[in-house]
């Protein structure tokens, strides 16, 4: 069995590609789990 890679022609091809996957998961996950942590922590007066 041969295992086939695929290979890009351009260095920026498979980051282009991965790009908008890592700014739904920043939006969507990574920045309201971040601000409910930093609310978590604030007092209250």
């Amino acid at each position: 069995m041969s295992s086939s890679r695929p290979v890009f022609r351009s260095r920026w091809l498979p980051y282009l590609l991965v790009a908008p996957q890592l700014v739904i998961t920043v939006i969507f996950f990574i920045w309201p789990a971040g601000e409910a942590l930093w609310y978590s922590l604030q007092s209250v007066d």
